[in-house]
């Protein structure tokens, strides 16, 4: 939230709460990317 709040975007990122963007990216332990989600749509899912 401290670096939405910085940049001035803190009203629609930076926490998961109802009304905000839902901009994600699923990752494991080795960083590697296992999934996005932008505005709350999956735009990119790994395949098992």
């Amino acid at each position: 939230l401290n670096a939405a709040r910085d940049i001035g975007v803190d009203n629609t990122k930076g926490s998961l709460e109802q009304g905000k963007d839902a901009d994600i990216i699923l990752m494991d332990k080795d960083c590697q990317v296992h999934a996005t989600i932008v505005r709350g749509t999956v735009k990119y899912k790994k395949e098992a």
